[in-house]
């Protein structure tokens, strides 16, 4: 949804052969859940490269008005074109990159996992 929200042009560049394709992830699970629990996902910017972007992920059970964190996951996906049958890396996007400066940058609480080297902004 933010992406059509707020970088709608993004899709002309997806149809002229844009790919953000995850290139690392890992997840932490830190108590179960069950089913019909209300779980929210709360997404936060973690860096922003030239050719990569990190997002950072907290599920929280919704229960009685009170938030329980059950998970923490991150995300590193790769800007790529398809050029000759290669593919290679592509910037971010300029309106994208510009959307994404009006969010501040948030580190994970224990560190930054190995695979999540995007810290910063380019």
């Amino acid at each position: 949804m933010f992406l059509f929200e707020h970088v709608p042009s993004v899709f002309d560049e997806f149809r002229r052969g844009l790919r953000l394709v995850p290139v690392a992830s890992g997840c932490e699970y830190l108590t179960g859940i069950r089913a019909f629990d209300q779980v929210s996902v709360r997404m936060r910017l973690a860096g922003v490269t030239r050719t990569e972007i990190g997002l950072i992920y907290d599920c929280v059970r919704v229960e009685d008005g009170a938030d329980e964190l059950v998970a923490r996951a991150w995300q590193r996906h790769a800007c790529v074109r398809s050029s000759g049958g290669a593919i290679v890396a592509a910037q971010v996007p300029e309106p994208l990159r510009l959307a994404l400066e009006g969010y501040p940058l948030d580190m994970p609480r224990r560190g930054c996992p190995a695979g999540l080297r995007v810290a910063g902004r380019v």
